[in-house]
């Protein structure tokens, strides 16, 4: 018993210190703002189906492919929140860099109704305008489960890694 808790002390301290000596790349840490039409997917025939929405966002990307980011979108009377895996295609360095992401959720109507699961999906495109700014597009489907309602969100803005 002792030794099995003393192997792995030894095999936790090598792990220390194989990950001090190669520490991990900066992350980096970015804010952003975009505005765009909302398209509600779940209306009947005849009703107001494009609305204007605002979005924020706060990210952060590690370098490689991965990132992780929690928006916010208010449109049509409803606040979108979401927490988001980011993929991008291309390396963090590239001036272009098309991305998907998928993440889950909630949506609550700013009225004060109670919030509902969500579930989030979409692709867009950012482009490095240089080392701290960018712009961006993309489209987001976020989907309500228990109401069944749907809204495509189309977003331009921009971004700052401060």
């Amino acid at each position: 018993m002792q030794t099995r808790f003393l192997n792995r002390l030894g095999c936790c301290a090598s792990l220390l210190m194989v990950l001090r000596a190669n520490p991990s790349p900066a992350q980096t840490l970015y804010f952003g703002a975009g505005i765009g039409p909302s398209i509600v997917l779940h209306q009947t025939a005849g009703a107001k189906t494009t609305y204007l929405g605002t979005y924020g966002v706060v990210g952060l990307e590690w370098p490689g492919h991965f990132g992780l980011r929690l928006e916010g979108t208010e449109t049509y009377g409803f606040l979108w929140l979401s927490g988001d895996l980011v993929y991008t295609f291309t390396d963090h360095s590239s001036i272009v860099q098309p991305y998907s992401l998928a993440g889950f959720g909630f949506r609550t109507e700013l009225a004060n109704s109670a919030p509902i699961a969500t579930i989030t999906t979409g692709f867009g495109v950012q482009g490095r305008l240089g080392a701290a700014l960018s712009l961006f597009a993309d489209g987001r489907v976020h989907h309500a489960f228990s109401s069944g309602g749907s809204v495509l969100l189309l977003t331009a803005g921009i971004t700052l890694a401060p």
